[in-house]
């Protein structure tokens, strides 16, 4: 079956490229280079990039995904009714792309898919000597907040390929829980992570690079601290992939997850047993109690919602 194989880029459209270039310096230590019409933050040379356009959203508006075929995949998509577009040349050549299509998630988020992507600028290596896991895992990964969760998870499995790596239902208030799907499409645990949220600010939660050991990520987190941006969760080690991560709040509002040393999966086992797990972290990940509070009112809120609909 056709299918997704890659993540190369997210697309963020941001409201000041300036405070972003002084973040990525500081966070990463790459530059963020003028590429046309956009910038681009060039992760390493096989195309992997965060891509940035300027505008008002401060939130994630595109996903690029290279596919194995993506003819085949336009051909499944366009049956199943969920209308596909082959773009033109000239948005093709602005990612520097092989046939690729844009179609849209259930949640309205854009997947650009194409054969192939590569950057418009050089690979710098980073000022701080970051090295990078990218290459044929992809970029990273992407968590979205879904407001169609049940629909945007059945077209991420059944119409763009994805398995599923595991699910954590973390009790977000006492009553609710926060429902989390994780998903592969090569050997990293998870290129997108959906979360079940009706209500949320921004599609994106949070946006994650790995590098390749933790001596890096703890190295990054005395920087970072020291050049004062702000931190939302504290170093600390999930259930599910074992990776060891912090995460920080970029320019945009939305946050920042930088990571190393995450458990890999068998992309092609598909006996391979999906996870269930029941809380976000096995230790750290500690987070203020004033950035806790819009999580757990709207998870309040939820849960009232919820009880009221089951009464009636």
């Amino acid at each position: 079956m056709a299918k997704l194989t890659r993540f190369v880029y997210p697309v963020f459209e941001v409201r000041s490229i300036e405070k972003w270039r002084e973040f990525a310096a500081q966070m990463y230590g790459l530059p963020i280079q003028a590429a046309g019409d956009h910038y681009e933050m060039v992760i390493d040379e096989s195309g992997c990039r965060v891509i940035f356009q300027e505008g008002k959203a401060d939130d994630l508006v595109a996903i690029g995904w290279e596919a194995d075929d993506p003819e085949a995949l336009f051909t499944r998509l366009s049956e199943a009714g969920h209308d596909p577009v082959w773009s033109s040349d000239q948005d093709t050549a602005a990612r520097q792309a092989t046939h690729m299509f844009v179609v849209k998630d259930p949640d309205g988020l854009p997947m650009e898919v194409f054969a192939g992507s590569s950057s418009h600028c050089d690979f710098v290596p980073s000022s701080h000597d970051l090295k990078f896991n990218t290459g044929e895992l992809g970029v990273g990964h992407v968590t979205l907040m879904a407001k169609k969760f049940d629909e945007v998870e059945d077209f991420y499995r059944e119409m763009m390929g994805f398995r599923v790596s595991d699910y954590i239902d973390w009790e977000v208030v006492k009553g609710y829980k926060l429902h989390i799907a994780f998903f592969h499409a090569n050997a990293r645990h998870h290129s997108m992570a959906v979360g079940r949220m009706p209500v949320f600010a921004k599609r994106i939660h949070h946006f994650m690079l790995e590098v390749s050991d933790r001596h890096q990520v703890g190295v990054s987190f005395d920087r970072i601290r020291k050049a004062k941006i702000k931190v939302k969760n504290e170093i600390g080690v999930h259930p599910n992939d074992h990776s060891f991560t912090f995460y920080v709040q970029n320019p945009s509002g939305f946050e920042s997850e930088l990571g190393a040393e995450a458990l890999q999966v068998d992309a092609n086992d598909p006996d391979r047993p999906v996870g269930q797990f029941h809380d976000l972290s096995i230790w750290g990940h500690k987070m203020s109690y004033l950035d806790a509070l819009p999580l757990k009112a709207i998870g309040t809120a939820l849960k009232w919602k919820d009880r009221k609909a089951e009464s009636l």
